[in-house]
């Protein structure tokens, strides 16, 4: 029995159902069917299936173009951050020991301090 005619067939049959008042036994019946119909209902299938559809759509092509276009720039300015966060960090942490270590050299008697940083 090919589509259509299954189609017409179900719409009859709602019909008639649906004049002689048997609400309850048509929608039994057609949730019976439809059970019946997703007895072998394979979800990996049905995601495969819709992903290789939607992967051939220019709309879909034309939004991950997109898509990924925004996330690469969004990921280089992420890493961009990150990179100039640990670089002054470092650079914050030599100064501080530069620093320090000025201090320490300027306390001690015959230091660099007390000679004008030069050795003689």
């Amino acid at each position: 029995m090919n589509v259509p005619t299954k189609i017409a067939l179900a719409v009859g049959g709602g019909y008639l159902l649906g004049r002689q008042r048997k609400a309850k036994l048509a929608v039994g019946l057609g949730l019976w069917l439809v059970g019946r119909r997703l007895a072998d209902f394979d979800p990996k299938k049905l995601l495969q299936g819709l992903g290789r559809e939607l992967a051939a759509t220019p709309q879909v092509a034309g939004l991950r173009d997109e898509l990924r276009t925004t996330v690469r720039t969004a990921g280089r300015a992420a890493s961009d951050a990150l990179l100039n966060q640990g670089i002054g960090r470092l650079a914050d942490g030599l100064h501080q020991r530069t620093e320090g270590l000025r201090q320490l050299a300027g306390a001690v008697p015959g230091g660099a301090g007390e000679r004008g940083g030069q050795r003689g």
